[in-house]
């Protein structure tokens, strides 16, 4: 099996009506549960790590072991960078093999996001790679935890239309709210 776009995946699923799952690997092991459960489910599945993930295995030896237990395995998967929190590691994504990867700028300047999307979208465009952006952060006391309560930090609505606007690329946007649990007003989004 090899690895297809993440696009892909969903683009089918929207259209049929069901959920693809995204489950964070880190080596072989987990790889290949992933993979045998999708298998026999005969369902479609996203292989995803990144940064944390990254302090294991460096993005080429994660491409070249999520290639290898892929082969072994007869199902529609895709290999994505989540939350990838440089331009250097996109590129070792790319370079690596992933099939979607997502650049995390929500911390920065809504203008310097933008402006690296435009980039990563150009360098993954040729090698037909989805590209998934985040705008937007609900504050975080680490890397894994919202522990703090207080104010919300995020764009606002209108800026992830932003983002989509320039070279008529289709493009898919989200807000993507970590901690929902602290949010006292529901936020909404109009593209």
């Amino acid at each position: 099996m090899k690895f297809v776009p993440m696009a892909d995946l969903l683009q089918h699923a929207v259209s049929e009506g069901y959920a693809v799952p995204a489950f964070c690997v880190w080596n072989a092991e987990t790889m290949e549960t992933v993979l045998r459960s999708a298998e026999k489910l005969k369902a479609p599945v996203i292989m995803m790590n990144g940064p944390s993930e990254f302090a294991v295995l460096k993005p080429a030896d994660m491409g070249a072991i999520a290639q290898t237990v892929a082969r072994r395995f007869q199902v529609r998967a895709a290999l994505h960078l989540d939350h990838g929190d440089s331009l250097e590691l996109v590129e070792a994504c790319l370079a690596a093999g992933y099939t979607s990867v997502m650049l995390d700028y929500s911390r920065r300047p809504l203008q310097e996001n933008t402006e690296a999307m435009r980039r990563v979208v150009a360098m993954a465009r040729p090698l037909n790679v989805t590209v998934e952006g985040e705008l937007g952060v609900i504050g975080k006391v680490d890397q894994t935890s919202c522990r703090r309560r207080g104010s919300i930090d995020s764009h606002r609505p209108g800026g992830s239309s932003l983002l989509c606007q320039g070279d008529g690329d289709r493009c898919v946007s989200r807000l993507h709210w970590e901690c929902p649990w602290y949010v006292h007003n529901t936020p909404s989004s109009r593209f």
